[in-house]
């Protein structure tokens, strides 16, 4: 994956060099870190706030990101694993991660393995996998 980064915009193109997402400088929560904007392949990914963390299968067929559900410093981290299946734009938010963040997200053999990382707040990291045949709950990106 390649990364073109300056500090209002990071781009990552996909490992088959057909997709690019860029995120874009939105805000930051006090004392916290930033969140961004997203479009992929020059779409924006309306009403959405998304953290840093983001990664491409292998196969350029899906992307992981950060979902960040709140950017309220009193509510948050409140984030989520979020998928997009990239050939057909469809996506998968994942279970939340209150108090935390969405960390090292990476694909391996039909797998995508997170950690929810509550270390600031709980002094935890909590690492998942799942398959990505066994997500079921995919929906339009741009109904």
């Amino acid at each position: 994956m390649s990364e073109e980064s300056d500090w209002t915009r990071r781009e990552f193109e996909s490992p088959d060099g057909q997709h690019r997402l860029t995120l874009v400088w939105e805000s930051e929560i006090r004392f916290g870190p930033a969140f961004y904007r997203a479009t992929l392949d020059g779409q924006e990914l309306p009403g959405r706030a998304f953290g840093s963390e983001c990664s491409w299968s292998p196969d350029s067929r899906h992307l992981g990101l950060e979902l960040w559900n709140s950017t309220s410093e009193r509510e948050g981290p409140d984030t989520s694993l979020f998928l997009i299946r990239v050939h057909d734009l469809h996506y998968s938010d994942r279970p939340r991660v209150r108090r935390g963040f969405v960390a090292g997200i990476r694909f391996d053999g039909g797998r995508v393995l997170y950690a929810k990382d509550h270390s600031a707040t709980l002094g935890t990291l909590e690492e998942f996998e799942m398959s990505l045949e066994a997500i079921r709950d995919w929906k339009p990106l741009h109904p």
